[in-house]
């Protein structure tokens, strides 16, 4: 769902896992993650899947900027991820 000031929209994700957390540092700069290791990055236009090295469930994300964020989850042993503007 997308929030504009006014009123809330649905927002089509691309993906069909379930997503835990969104966090963003602007309206251009937000990242969701959620179940398989799916995390997604939305440019103020469109969602799009990123690739990342696990495939645990990630649970939290937190995002700087868009070259800088980190997000974390796992199974027992945990995985915490951290993205610096390229992988």
């Amino acid at each position: 769902m997308h929030y504009d000031g006014i009123e809330w929209s649905q927002m089509d994700s691309g993906t069909t896992w379930s997503l835990y957390h969104v966090c963003g540092s602007s309206s251009s700069n937000v990242f969701a993650v959620g179940g398989r290791g799916t995390i997604l990055h939305y440019d103020g236009d469109v969602w799009s899947r990123m690739s990342t090295p696990t495939s645990r469930p990630l649970y939290g994300v937190w995002a700087a900027s868009s070259c800088d964020a980190f997000a974390v989850g796992g199974g027992g042993d945990g995985v915490v991820l951290h993205y610096a503007g390229e992988s």
